[in-house]
């Protein structure tokens, strides 16, 4: 069997299988509930072996967010996005443009999805490995936190450690979005803290303020962002009462503006405009569905906890509602529910361990192997290394020339790399993810953009090698294979550019200059 066959095979029966937690649960209940009749004998795990997987479960976890961090590009098409804004940030370019601009980057992630990640690049340097050491140090600092939440809960290190190798094993499960450089990997981080904070500290007052700061920069990595904290919230009112619940609420409603108010590229009004122009796409039922599914899997081992932890309980089930239904837009998915897991850990904590939550960790570990198969041999096929050494061959080699980075119908994974150019200082017109968001909200290129490209702003553009630029359909289901970019772009495009052919050597782009500039090179 080719390596091309059993990665098909594998991506199969991720699909049948990874995509489908909850029957994979229930074929595994039914296993281990044969097994117990036939020995007459409980299925059960020796603690000195629970504690050898899951030391082994944190340590493959860590291992493959610190192996994606050295690897040379990115797996998630948002990442690319998401690093090249939070740089444009950094140098003072807003985060939101407006609906006429000519530039088409934009999205409906809240401020803080670009802002933390720039102010880490504008710290250690701008680098495609450093961009995704912001999710990677999200993943790992939320692994503590749970450690540690757990160990509040159960106090002692054998338990705690068992339940950490558990949410590591739920992490992989949510095709890596736990370290990806996208909003999902900093709303875990920041739900894990909520939680800890909620849990630990002694003082009513101080739990709250803790809380309310936590939900705060949830809500400005994503609009839905205090659905994630609503667990917290249930320990904070189980705790110490209504009234810390109503001051942690207060710090959040102030948080929440201090990014609009505080950073003069980060226009509310603008934000405003992109979130309701994304949540007028609607819903998608067989999304919808999916997220169900999900939410049903992730809240099985909480059914212990229902009744004996009322308000924890009550904060994850409305919490989790909300997001199965906000995830429900085109785009969304399951993985929105990622930052629900810590409160799931702390849930078993508190109430022990059973034949159900066996068969639920089980299930983990078959849907966390199959996604993890299937994205290290992905990554490792993307020859990413080729594309690097390409656009810093092609950046070197026309100086004091500006550099953008264009799409086509193929070679997607070649533009992954595209934050490079934007940290080199180079312009970025625009960012393809944002403009298939635009058209499916029936959002047209506007005049300004077109201007742009007559008067070729960008000098050159990379555009996949041997491709027609800018075409090729918006995937999203609900555009039937409309082109991506409307005739008009296109065409003038090609009226202003033309293909260099002397330009020798790149494997993975070809080289785009403007016609009225051509003669000088």
């Amino acid at each position: 069997m080719s390596s091309e066959q059993l990665l098909d095979l594998v991506a199969r029966f991720r699909a049948s299988v990874g995509d489908h937690p909850l029957g994979t649960f229930i074929a595994v209940l039914a296993v281990l509930w044969a097994v117990s009749r036939l020995t007459r004998a409980r299925v059960h795990i020796p603690p000195r072996l629970a504690i050898i997987a899951a030391s082994l479960a944190i340590a493959v976890y860590a291992a493959i967010v610190v192996w994606y961090v050295s690897t040379s590009s990115y797996y998630d098409f948002a990442e690319p996005t998401v690093a090249c804004i939070a740089w444009l940030f950094h140098r003072g370019q807003p985060i939101y443009h407006s609906l006429d601009a000519a530039e088409r980057y934009s999205h409906m992630y809240g401020p803080l999805a670009f802002i933390i990640p720039g102010g880490f690049l504008a710290l250690v340097g701008p680098s495609i490995a450093a961009s995704k050491a912001v999710g990677a140090l999200a993943a790992l600092l939320s692994v503590a936190a749970v450690y540690a939440l757990v160990r509040s809960a159960r106090g002692n290190d054998r338990d705690a450690i068992a339940l950490t190798g558990v949410f590591a094993v739920l992490c992989l499960m949510d095709r890596n979005a736990s370290f990806w450089i996208r909003p999902d990997s900093l709303s875990l981080l920041f739900a894990s803290l909520s939680l800890l904070a909620a849990a630990v500290v002694k003082r009513g007052w101080l739990a709250a303020i803790a809380v309310g700061i936590c939900a705060g920069v949830l809500l400005n990595l994503k609009l839905t962002g205090p659905l994630y904290a609503l667990p917290a919230f249930g320990v904070l009112i189980a705790r110490f009462g209504i009234a810390p619940a109503i001051v942690a609420a207060t710090t959040t409603a102030v948080g929440a503006v201090v990014p609009f108010v505080t950073f003069g590229n980060v226009s509310i009004e603008n934000y405003l405009v992109w979130v309701r122009t994304s949540a007028a796409n609607g819903l998608v039922f067989s999304i919808f569905r999916h997220n169900v599914e999900w939410a049903l899997f992730l809240l099985l081992p909480l059914v212990p906890a229902a009744f004996a932890r009322r308000w924890l309980s009550l904060g994850v089930i409305v919490g989790v509602a909300g997001v199965a239904i906000a995830a429900s837009k085109p785009g969304a998915g399951p993985y929105h529910l990622l930052p629900f897991w810590p409160a799931i850990i702390y849930a078993i904590a508190l109430t022990g361990w059973n034949a159900t939550r066996t068969a639920f960790v089980t299930a983990a570990v078959i849907v966390a192997s199959l996604q993890q198969i299937y994205f290290v041999a992905i990554t490792r096929s993307a020859d990413a290394d080729v594309a690097v050494d390409d656009l810093t061959r092609i950046v070197r080699e026309n100086p004091n020339r500006s550099i953008a980075m264009g799409y086509a119908n193929a070679g997607e994974r070649s533009t992954f790399v595209r934050p490079l150019l934007v940290f080199g200082g180079q312009p970025y017109p625009i960012d393809a993810p944002a403009v298939q968001e635009f058209e499916m909200s029936r959002l047209d290129i506007p005049s300004a953009t077109l201007d742009a490209l007559r008067r070729c702003e960008v000098d050159i553009w990379l555009i996949p090698k041997d491709a027609r630029p800018f075409d090729g359909p918006n995937k999203y289901p609900s555009m039937d294979l409309a082109p991506l970019f409307p005739e008009s772009f296109k065409d003038a495009f090609v009226h202003a550019y033309e293909r260099d052919a002397d330009a020798g050597g790149p494997r993975t782009f070809d080289v785009w200059r403007c016609r009225r500039a051509h003669g000088d090179h």
